[in-house]
Formats: structure tokens, C-alpha cells, sequence
């Protein structure tokens, strides 16, 4: 019941004012001597975790309120009380695998009696103890088995909450006497990782999240090499191939993305190694040919890029058919399952932002080497996205017609940006360099050949068009005019035959509003 609890909370607030001293020992510890934990450990952790994570607002305000007055001066000893009493109650929890054994947690006195008798009985009898307990169970009924499955989940969804919440609000730094890996009470790795394959999506998402922030605020918890850091290079492969709820897709590459980052930021090869990188591709390639089973795309396309740069190089990487761009070309294949134009517009815009930089990343001993036979098909691939949005998409309403601009902004602004790269001399060892045919007539030019001229094609061209005009460079020496040249010449070859017809709008779009960047030097 939220209104007990909100209520408790509230009395516990207002003790304070009335036995300071006994509300500072129980809560604080013994005259707030840092030395001492305190005895209420269980119910400030309890607080802490309400105050950030639980479902009902006035909960969460009351505890929220309960805690305040513990930090009120901002002491070491709070501090502690904070992080040991939260950490305590949270393992505890977490530990949980059942409705059943969270109701052991909650209310231990109930259990300790129901189990006193046996301890101090011999090994003989322990057989008949456990079967007479069993016997004595009270029988719980199917609405009682619903409350408890419903606070099961309440309280597990708030501790993955509450924990996340307590190392963003007290992360590990340089100064930090102890970081969280070697603090005992905090929630042990093998229960996490359960949490993480659990069978309950809303359980699996909140765990993503708190595994984030464990990235970010407290790093030794998977970067240590002691026995109880969180051991995620194993995991994040089969979390990939076995996640299947749309809903869960967005938080766990933005796990994957932040343990990537942590790695990355503390250079650590060892980790790295362990990660398997042909069953992290293998396993992100299949959701993504998938389209992530039908999340938004506009959600989780936008990690893809960095994702695929974070990828290193391993000993058994095939340069035919390196990782990064086996990623790019599973990508590239979702768009077929996605379900509208928004989301099949934001694939095709994250395929060619990882193409271009692909092609225009420097050389690192880091990262999967490419053959020429690599590049070709990134060369290729740009110029199916293009031929895409051109032809292949349906014509556009509502908030179509805007995704649908904004992946013409995409492609233009980097279509600018390799032809720059493409008479830059210093660009000689990028992959752009391998796909100069890219802009001669087997590349661009056959693409905006236009030979059906049809209107919506045109009127894409058109904004493409639009998109150029506005960002590039006047005077800059361009492989790609040419290849504008070249459709603004098939528009006009068939207007030709126009002389007792009207012109369609759309083509004297192009050659009236465009004339100077089709034909500036």
C-alpha cells in the first residue's frame, strides 16, 4: 500500500525533531562517528532506493525527504551511511530469485521463527523439520499470488533503479577512498547478470540501464581484474542474440556503447581481448537485420556509427570482410523489415554515415584492416542508399516527409564531404582514395542518370539539391558537380520534345533555383 509506506517515511522524518539524539544513532551511527555503521541499515537503504526509484510519486518524496535530513550535513559519515546502507539492502534484494524469497527479505522476523527450531537440531532431523515446515506453509491463494509477483517486480524495478541513482550521485573518482568493486555490500555480479537474462523484458531494460551507469560512475566494478568485478565481455554477445523485445533494444546498445566507451578510456587490452568480436558481430548483425524487431530506428540507429568505430582489431579478422563493415551491410539489410518511411529513412541515414566514415578514417593498427575488395563494397553501398532515396521509398506524408529531408541532408552533407576528401591530397591512404570511381560514369553519374525522369525521383534530386547548395564551398574543386551536371542535362534532353506541353514545375525547379551550383566552378 503506497499511502503506508509514504507514511512511514513521513514519521521517520519527523522523529527527528523530536529524539535527535536516538534518530542520530540509530540512523547515523553512534555520535555520527564514521567509524560505526548504523543500526537502521536496512531502513535508510530502503529509503534511499524508494527516494529514487519507487513508482508512486508521493513514495518517493517522502523518502526522498527521509534522506535529506540524514545528508543534511554533508559529512564522511553520511556519506558512508548512504552508500553501505544502500548497497546492503539493494544485495539483498537482488539476491531474490522468486516472489517467495523477497517476502523472507522483507519481513525476517517471520522467518527467522519458522526456522529457529532447526538449527540446533541434529542432521538426522533436519530431513523431517524442513518436511514439517513445508506442511505448515500457509496456503497462499491466487489474488495473494498476484499482489506478491506485483511487489516482486515493484521492488526489484525500484533497488535496479535506486542503485543506478546511487552511483551516479556518488561516482568513483581519484580522490575516492574505496571504490565500489571492493565494497562487500554491493550488489554481487553473479545477481546482475542473472537479472540481465532474466525473463521478464521490464526487468532486462532496468538492468541495461544500471549496467550504463556502472560504466560510467563506477568503472572498477567491470574494468578490475578481481573476482568480483562484473564480467561483461562474455555476456554482451548472447544478451545481443537473445534479446528479441523491441522495447529493450534502445537501452542495451546504449550499454554495449558505454562499457565500450570505459574500455576505451582505460585502454585496456586484457578486456578487450576477451571480448569475442566475431560473436559480437555475428550477434549485432542479426538484430540488425532484424531492425531491432521493430524499435524505433530513430531511437537506436544513431549509436550504430559510434558502435561500429569502437570495434578492434582482432587476429582473425578476414580484411574481405572486416567486422565494421559486416555490421554496415547487415544495417543496410533492416531497412527491408523496418516497419515505415521514419524508420527505414533513419537506417538508410545510419548506413551512410558509418560508410563515409569508413572511408574517410585514418589508418590504425586498432582497427580491422580492409582490402581493396572491402572498399569496393562500401563504394557500392553508398551508391545503393542513394539509388534508395532516390527510388526506392514510397511517396511521403505527415512526419514522413520530414525524415525523408532530413536523411537528404545526411547524404548530402557527406557527399560533400568525400568529395572534398577525394582532392585532398593528404586523404591518399584513406578508403576513399580506393573508390575514385565512385564519381565517373559507373559511379554517381549512372545513379542520377534519372532515365525514367519520374516527378517524385526528380523532386528528390530536387532537395538533395537544396541540401548542397546550402553547404558547400564556392570555387572548391568538385568531383561531384559533374555527376549533377549530368542529370541536369538528362532533365533538359527531355524537355525537348516538350513544345506543346507545360514543363512540369518540378523540373524547372531544378533548373532555374540550381543553375549556379550545377555550373560553378
Amino acid at each position: 500500500n503506497f499511502s503506508v509506506r509514504a507514511g512511514s517515511y513521513k514519521a521517520l522524518t519527523a522523529s527527528k525533531d523530536h529524539v535527535p539524539k536516538a534518530w542520530m544513532g540509530l540512523f547515523v551511527g553512534e555520535s555520527g562517528d564514521d567509524t560505526t555503521f548504523c543500526p537502521a541499515a536496512t531502513t535508510v537503504g530502503m529509503a534511499w532506493i524508494a527516494s529514487q526509484g519507487d513508482p508512486a510519486a508521493e513514495v518517493a518524496k517522502n523518502a526522498a525527504a527521509f534522506i535529506t535530513e540524514i545528508t543534511a550535513n554533508e559529512t564522511e559519515a553520511s556519506t558512508k551511511v548512504i552508500k553501505e546502507a544502500a548497497c546492503k539492502y539493494s544485495k539483498a534484494i537482488l539476491t531474490c530469485k522468486r516472489a517467495s524469497s523477497l517476502q523472507d527479505v522483507i519481513n525476517p522476523t517471520s522467518a527467522q521463527s519458522t526456522s529457529s527450531g532447526v538449527s540446533n537440531k541434529s542432521t538426522a532431523n533436519a530431513g523431517k523439520n524442513k518436511k514439517n515446515k513445508a506442511e505448515n506453509a500457509p496456503v497462499v491463494n491466487e489474488s495473494e499470488k498476484e499482489e506478491m509477483e506485483e511487489c516482486y517486480e515493484r521492488v526489484i524495478l525500484s533497488v535496479l533503479s535506486g542503485v543506478g541513482w546511487l552511483v551516479q550521485c556518488y561516482p568513483e573518482t581519484i580522490a575516492a577512498e574505496q571504490s565500489y568493486v571492493d565494497m562487500d555490500s554491493f550488489p554481487d555480479s553473479p545477481s546482475i547478470s542473472r537479472i540481465l537474462q532474466s525473463s521478464r523484458g521490464s526487468f532486462r531494460r532496468e538492468a541495461y540501464n544500471l549496467v550504463g551507469k556502472i560504466c560510467q560512475f563506477a568503472p572498477s566494478l567491470i574494468l578490475s581484474e578481481s573476482a568480483s568485478h562484473l564480467k561483461m565481455a562474455p555476456l554482451i554477445p548472447n544478451l545481443l542474440s537473445s534479446e528479441k523485445e523491441s522495447s529493450s533494444f534502445s537501452p542495451l546498445l546504449e550499454m554495449v556503447l558505454t562499457y565500450f566507451a570505459a574500455l576505451r578510456n582505460e585502454h585496456s587490452n586484457v578486456l578487450w581481448d576477451k571480448l569475442d568480436s566475431a560473436a559480437f558481430t555475428k550477434s549485432l548483425s542479426k538484430s540488425l537485420r532484424r531492425a531491432c524487431y521493430g524499435a524505433p530506428a530513430s531511437a537506436w540507429s544513431p549509436m550504430i556509427l559510434p558502435l561500429v568505430a569502437s570495434l578492434p582489431r582482432q587476429d582473425n579478422d578476414n580484411a574481405d570482410s572486416p567486422a565494421p563493415l559486416t555490421v554496415v551491410e547487415s544495417l543496410w539489410e533492416g531497412r527491408n523489415e523496418a516497419i515505415n518511411v521514419v524508420d527505414k529513412s533513419a537506417i538508410v541515414s545510419a548506413v551512410v554515415e558509418c560508410i563515409t566514415f569508413l572511408l574517410l578514417r585514418q589508418s590504425k593498427d586498432s582497427y580491422p584492416l580492409f582490402s581493396l575488395q572491402s572498399w569496393t563494397k562500401c563504394g557500392k553501398l553508398l551508391m545503393e542508399t542513394l539509388s534508395f532515396y532516390l527510388t526506392g521509398l514510397p511517396n511521403a506524408t505527415g512526419s514522413a516527409v520530414t525524415a525523408l529531408d532530413d536523411l537528404s541532408a545526411t547524404i548530402s552533407r557527406d557527399l560533400l564531404k568525400l568529395d572534398e576528401a577525394s582532392s585532398n591530397v593528404d586523404m591518399k591512404e584513406r578508403g576513399i582514395n580506393q573508390v575514385q570511381w565512385l564519381w565517373e560514369e559507373a559511379g554517381l553519374q549512372h545513379i542520377f542518370a534519372l532515365e525514367k525522369n519520374q516527378p517524385e525521383q526528380v523532386q528528390r534530386f530536387k532537395c538533395l539539391i537544396d541540401h548542397l547548395s546550402t553547404t558547400r564551398q564556392s570555387g572548391s574543386s568538385s568531383h561531384l558537380l559533374p555527376s549533377c551536371r549530368n542529370l541536369f542535362r538528362s532533365i533538359t534532353s527531355n524537355i525537348t520534345g516538350y513544345s506543346d506541353k507545360t514543363c512540369k514545375k518540378r523540373r524547372w525547379g531544378i533548373i532555374t533555383s540550381h543553375h549556379s551550383l550545377l555550373w560553378s566552378r
